[in-house]
C-alpha cells in the first residue's frame, strides 16, 4: 500500500510540475511574443467610417489589420450606442478562442464583423481594436465606424411617392387621349358635308332626269 501511495504522489507531483512550467511558458509568451518582436506596428483600416443598414437586414462592418502573425494578435470589437449609453462589449478573438456577447455577432475575415439581424437598437459607434503584446507593453490601434439603422419604411415611402408622381401623371396622359379623341369627333363634320353633297347631286341628277323624260 505504501509503495502504491507513493506512486500517486510522484504521479501528482509530475502533474503539477507539467502545470507550472506550462503557466510559465505561456506568461513569457504574453509578454514577450518573439514573433512580434521587432514587428512594425499595428496598422488597422477599416473600409468605410459611416455604414447603413434595415432593421432585420443583414451588415458587414469591415475592419482590417496589417502585419498579421496569427500568434497573440488580439481583436476587440465594442459598442457605444447612439444615445449616448454605456460602451458595451461584442467580440473578441485570441489565439483561435472567441467571446462573443450575442449569436448575432460573427466574426468574419479574420477582423470583420457582421450582425444579423439588425435591430434598432445596434445603431451606434463601433471600435476595431487590434492589439499584440511586444516587449511587455501592448501595441495597440482602434478604429471607429458608425452604423446607422432605418427602418424598411423609409424605402416604402420612397416606393409609394413614386407610384403618386406616376398616378398624378396617369389623367394628364389620359386628358390628353381625351383631347385626340374630341378631335376625332371635331373630324367628323367633313364626312356629314360630302354624304350631304352626294344626297343633293343624287336629288339633282334624279330632277333632271324626270324633267327630261316629261
Amino acid at each position: 500500500v505504501s509503495h502504491r501511495w507513493v506512486r500517486a504522489e510522484e504521479r501528482n507531483m509530475c502533474v503539477i510540475t507539467i502545470r507550472w512550467i506550462v503557466y510559465w511558458v505561456m506568461l513569457v509568451m504574453l509578454y514577450h511574443d518573439p514573433a512580434s518582436a521587432g514587428v512594425n506596428p499595428i496598422e488597422v483600416e477599416v473600409s468605410e467610417t459611416y455604414v447603413e443598414a434595415p432593421v432585420n437586414g443583414s451588415v458587414y462592418i469591415h475592419c482590417s489589420y496589417r502585419p498579421v502573425t496569427y500568434t497573440l494578435d488580439e481583436i476587440l470589437w465594442y459598442y457605444n450606442p447612439a444615445d449616448g449609453g454605456e460602451r458595451v462589449f461584442i467580440y473578441s478573438k485570441m489565439l483561435g478562442r472567441k467571446q462573443v456577447s450575442s449569436d448575432r455577432y460573427r466574426s468574419m475575415k479574420l477582423s470583420s464583423l457582421q450582425i444579423d439581424p439588425v435591430v434598432m437598437e445596434d445603431a451606434g459607434n463601433y471600435s476595431c481594436t487590434v492589439r499584440r503584446p511586444d516587449n511587455g507593453q501592448w501595441d495597440t490601434q482602434t478604429k471607429h465606424i458608425f452604423l446607422n439603422v432605418f427602418v424598411e419604411e423609409k424605402l416604402e415611402q420612397e416606393i409609394s411617392k413614386k407610384s403618386e408622381a406616376g398616378t398624378t401623371l396617369g389623367p394628364k396622359m389620359g386628358q390628353k387621349k381625351t383631347g385626340q379623341q374630341t378631335s376625332g369627333k371635331q373630324s367628323n363634320p367633313p364626312h356629314i358635308l360630302v354624304i350631304l353633297t352626294a344626297l343633293i347631286f343624287t336629288w339633282l341628277a334624279t330632277s333632271f332626269k324626270m324633267s327630261t323624260t316629261s
